[in-house]
């Protein structure tokens, strides 16, 4: 197996949410998730469901993981009608382009941060493959036949999870753009928005504090920007 690690996928977690498997409970009417995006993560959160508990939200905090883990998650609250409530620092990366957005209605607790910082629709993804875990399993560097043949399987897993993203902000009429603009005006960041700038991508149902995203907003730790959204980049769409 090699880990694709790209701007895409390399979540950068903080110490709060390094756990080694993610917390799935249930309170109440509330499936509470807490730590990475796993796929034995969402696997707990289907069997709950499956289980016929009444939820009717899902909480979060995460730092991102799982790309299809994420679209996975994101496929259950969709199915199933959930509310989602972003709760402690953030909901980073996977959880803001797949969790977050699938929301019926989208709850930012004060404090909380929901941050975006590229995804599958970037551009230059293969580009930015790193096979060095490959070489630190095999224990010496890849052949030039094998370095081809990683790229071709990686260049197909690409292909075919970009479709599956494209469909499922298809189905969710929201604008795909929300999750690479930040890196369409290069502000090098990870990013938020107002909730009207959300609209503006159709990202509705939202609410936060008046003070979400502004001065001294929040408890996570690490540098975030709140752009602002120029509605002509967004024509055309």
């Amino acid at each position: 197996m090699l880990a694709i690690m790209t701007d895409a996928g390399a979540d950068p977690i903080s110490s709060l949410l390094q756990l080694d498997e993610p917390v799935v409970v249930v309170q109440q009417r509330t499936i509470v998730y807490r730590g990475e995006i796993t796929q034995s993560g969402v696997e707990e959160v289907k069997r709950l469901l499956d289980a016929a508990i009444d939820a009717r939200e899902l909480a979060i905090e995460s730092g991102g993981g799982d790309v299809e883990a994420g679209l996975d998650l994101g496929g259950l609250i969709l199915k199933h009608g959930l509310d989602v409530r972003v709760t402690g620092d953030v909901c980073l990366s996977s959880c803001a382009n797949y969790v977050f957005v699938a929301g019926k209605s989208k709850i930012i607790e004060p404090g909380a941060l929901v941050l975006w910082h590229g995804s599958m629709m970037q551009k230059n993804l293969l580009s930015n493959v790193d096979i060095s875990s490959a070489e630190t399993t095999l224990g010496r560097p890849l052949k030039w036949f094998e370095r081809w043949q990683s790229k071709r399987v990686i260049s197909a897993w690409l292909k075919q999870i970009r479709r599956r993203e494209a469909e499922f902000y298809r189905a969710l009429d929201i604008d795909q753009r929300i999750t690479i603009y930040g890196q369409d005006v290069g502000c090098g960041c990870d990013w938020t928005f107002s909730v009207v700038d959300m609209g503006k991508f159709g990202l509705r149902n939202v609410v936060a504090s008046e003070s979400y995203g502004y001065s001294d907003y929040g408890r996570w730790s690490r540098p975030w920007k709140m752009l602002k959204v120029d509605s002509s980049l967004l024509e055309g769409k």
